[in-house]
C-alpha cells in the first residue's frame, strides 16, 4: 500500500503545487495581454512572455473593444446584441437577423479575480471606445444609432449621447484627454468632440470607411487608416485638418494600427487585405508582411520588439519580431479573435 500511495500523494501535491502556481503567477506577473474573441463571447488573458493562455473568461455577446483601466486593476469589455453585418451584407439582410440590446453594455473585469464584477449601461451596439486618464469616463461608439455615448463610471450612467458620423467605430482621446476623435465610417470622417463641454465641434473629411485612430505622443498628430481606399490620413489636430494623405499599395484594406516607440514607423492591421503594413512615415515607402486571412486587432509590447495580431479566421493571435519583421510565433485562442490589449 505504501508503494502505490506515495506517488499517488507526490502527483497530488505536485498538481496542487502547480494551481498555487499559476495563480500566483497570474496576480503578480505585471504584463498581461488580453484578447476579445467576438464570436464565443469571451476574453484570454495569455503571457507575453511565454505565450502561455492563463485563462479564459465568458464576458457577453460580440465582446470587441477593450480597455484596460488607469489602474491596471479592472479590464473593460464592450458586448453587443446587434447581429455582425459585414460591408457585403445588404440592409435588407441584416435587418432580419435576431437583435439582442439587453447585451448591450461594458462589462468590467476584475483581472486579479478573473470575472465580471459589473456592466454597464453603453448607449447602443458599443464597439470601440476609450477611458479618461482618471478614470472618471468612457467615451463609446454607437455603431447602428449614429451616435456616441459619454458613460459617467462611478455613477454607472450614460451622461450624455453626441450625434456623430454615419456608422462610427474607432475611439480615441487625445493624450491630453481634451479632444475625442470618433470615425464614421459611411460618411468617411473624424467627428472632434470637445470633452469640457461634450459636444462636437468638427468633422475632418479622410480616407474611406475609416476604421480606427492613434494619436503621436504630444497629439500633435492623429492617424487614421481609410478601409475602403487603402490609405492613411494624417491631422493635424490644432488646425483639425489632413494635412497628408497616403495611398498604400493596391489590395490593402488597412484598420487597426499601433505606432513605434520613436514615431517614424506605423504597423497596421491589414484585414482583409491579410498580413500587416510596415509603413516609414518619413519616407511613405512601405513593407508587407502575408499573415493569416483577417488581421484585426493589433498591439505592440512594452518594449517595442513584439507585434501582437488578432486573427478571428484562424482563431489565432500572431506574434511578430518587430527587428526581422517576421511571424515569431502563433496562439491559439478562442473562436473570433477580434481586439488586444496590454496591461504594463
Amino acid at each position: 500500500m505504501k508503494n502505490i500511495m506515495t506517488p499517488v500523494l507526490f502527483v497530488c501535491a505536485l498538481l496542487l503545487f502547480n494551481q498555487c502556481q499559476k495563480t500566483t503567477f497570474i496576480t503578480k506577473n505585471k504584463e498581461l495581454l488580453f484578447v476579445s474573441n467576438e464570436d464565443a463571447g469571451m476574453v484570454t488573458i495569455i503571457d507575453p512572455n511565454t505565450l502561455l493562455i492563463l485563462d479564459t473568461i465568458p464576458v457577453g455577446k460580440r465582446t470587441r473593444g477593450m480597455k484596460v483601466g488607469p489602474k491596471g486593476e479592472l479590464l473593460y469589455v464592450a458586448t453587443s446584441g446587434s447581429p455582425k453585418c459585414p460591408p457585403w451584407i445588404t440592409e435588407e439582410e441584416c435587418e432580419k437577423k435576431k437583435v439582442d440590446k439587453s447585451a448591450d453594455g461594458i462589462a468590467v473585469i476584475d483581472i486579479k479575480k478573473r470575472k465580471v464584477i459589473r456592466v454597464l449601461p453603453s448607449g447602443s451596439d458599443p464597439e470601440q471606445f476609450d477611458i479618461s486618464k482618471d478614470g472618471n469616463y468612457i467615451y463609446i461608439s454607437n455603431e447602428d444609432v449614429d451616435m456616441a455615448s459619454v458613460l459617467d463610471i462611478k455613477k454607472g450612467i450614460i451622461e450624455k449621447e453626441i450625434p456623430v458620423g454615419a456608422e462610427p467605430e474607432g475611439v480615441r482621446l487625445s493624450p491630453d484627454n481634451k479632444w475625442c476623435y470618433v470615425t464614421a465610417e459611411s460618411d468617411h470622417t473624424i467627428t472632434v468632440i470637445n470633452t469640457s463641454s461634450n459636444k462636437a465641434v468638427a468633422s475632418i473629411n479622410v480616407g474611406l470607411r475609416p476604421r480606427d485612430i492613434i494619436f503621436n505622443a504630444s497629439g500633435s498628430l492623429a492617424y487614421v487608416t481609410g478601409e475602403a481606399d487603402g490609405s492613411l490620413s494624417i491631422i493635424d489636430t490644432k488646425s483639425k485638418k489632413v494635412i497628408d494623405h497616403i495611398k498604400l499599395r493596391e489590395g490593402s484594406m488597412p484598420v487597426g494600427l499601433v505606432l513605434s516607440p520613436d514615431e517614424k514607423i506605423i504597423y497596421i492591421a491589414n484585414g482583409r487585405g491579410k498580413g500587416i503594413i510596415k509603413l516609414n512615415l518619413k519616407t511613405s515607402k512601405s513593407e508587407y508582411l502575408l499573415i493569416g486571412k483577417r488581421p484585426w486587432g493589433i498591439v505592440m509590447s512594452t518594449n517595442g520588439e513584439k507585434i501582437y495580431l488578432a486573427d478571428a479566421p484562424s482563431n489565432a493571435v500572431f506574434v511578430v519580431d518587430v527587428l526581422t519583421f517576421k511571424v515569431q510565433d502563433s496562439i491559439k485562442v478562442a473562436k473570433g479573435p477580434w481586439g488586444l490589449v496590454l496591461r504594463n
